[in-house]
């Protein structure tokens, strides 16, 4: 990934981090990231789940 696009992503989950935390953005950002999500896979590894 070029060096640009890495800032730009990394500000971007900067900012979900912060709307998903905030009182008055929280449900809002949580249906937006659910819209963006078509699965989540948790399978298991050994003691735990893991992400797929």
């Amino acid at each position: 990934m070029r060096r640009g696009l890495s800032d730009v992503s990394r500000g971007k989950v900067a900012n979900l981090a912060e709307a998903l935390n905030a009182p008055d953005a929280k449900t809002e950002a949580a249906e937006i990231l659910r819209s963006l999500l078509s699965e989540v896979r948790l399978t298991p590894d050994r003691d735990r789940l893991a992400k797929r």
